[in-house]
């Protein structure tokens, strides 16, 4: 039972991880900030595949913030 409780901890950790991330990536392209280094973090953290899926959805968003503003 405590294998379950652990990974409902950690999986919470992780997607609060993933939505700052996001936060942080999408303002970072609205205010014209360098998100090169994020898009390295995200590798480092999540893998290539998923650090890319990451980093793409929060250059959408960015994008998409700065046409809205």
């Amino acid at each position: 039972m405590s294998k379950i409780i652990d990974y409902a901890i950690n999986h919470s950790r992780l997607t609060i991880a993933v939505l700052l991330f996001v936060l942080i990536y999408s303002v970072s392209a609205v205010t014209a900030l360098p998100t090169f280094p994020l898009n390295l973090a995200a590798g480092f953290f999540w893998g290539g595949f998923w650090g890319g899926v990451y980093s793409a959805l929060s250059a959408a968003l960015g994008g998409w913030g700065s046409f809205v503003l």
